[in-house]
């Protein structure tokens, strides 16, 4: 493994080679980690342009990860600066290492603008619950915390409704799809319900 991480920082220049899917989470994770724990032992310093030019270091790292992963994937470089879209792209298996026979719904953009609009929909309808519903008045900035949470949800929902897709593959229908989004909103209006009460 750490063959591999030294492996791809010295293939940082290189944009043209692939990143599998493992190698890709397990570089950026000990790389947040370590950037983490510099800006924190260089937090004494009270330089914030040095925590600044690691921050840029590091988005340089991911973006240049990110491509060699889209390259992996047989995607275009560019996708991975589409919100969203370029996170379930990036959990997605190697081209090389999937069953070529095996089908893919996300391979649709139709269908995975559906799926967005879904989590967004789980989103906002929650939001709205949060907002308008019953809620205990004695907790300061609720509101805020109702949109954080809100917020939270798409990108979460989004993963479900991929993962979904990923798990039963060729099982999966338009209207089985549909029918989950609706299990997810129900479920997800009544724990946002339990949540402002309490």
């Amino acid at each position: 493994m750490i063959e591999e991480y030294l492996k791809t920082w010295k293939s940082f220049f290189e944009l043209e080679s692939l990143l599998s899917r493992k190698n890709y989470w397990v570089y950026v994770s000990v790389n947040f980690l370590f950037l983490i724990l510099l800006i924190r032992m260089l937090d004494f310093l009270q330089n914030e342009i040095l925590d600044q030019m690691l921050l840029l270091i590091y988005f340089l790292v991911l973006i240049s990860a990110g491509i060699r992963r889209m390259n992996d994937i047989k995607k275009r470089w560019f996708y991975i600066f589409i919100p969203f879209y370029n996170f379930v792209l990036l959990l997605e298996k190697s081209v090389n290492d999937s069953n070529p026979e095996s089908f893919n719904l996300l391979n649709c953009v139709v269908v995975f603008f559906k799926l967005l609009l879904y989590s967004l929909v789980v989103g906002v309808v929650n939001f709205l619950i949060g907002l308008l519903g019953p809620f205990n008045n004695s907790a300061p900035y609720k509101d805020y915390i109702v949109l954080i949470y809100c917020v939270c949800l798409i990108p979460l929902f989004i993963v479900l409704f991929y993962l979904l897709t990923i798990i039963f593959k060729n099982k999966i229908t338009k209207d089985s799809l549909f029918s989950y989004f609706l299990y997810f909103l129900f479920f997800s209006c009544v724990f946002t319900l339990l949540l402002i009460i309490s």
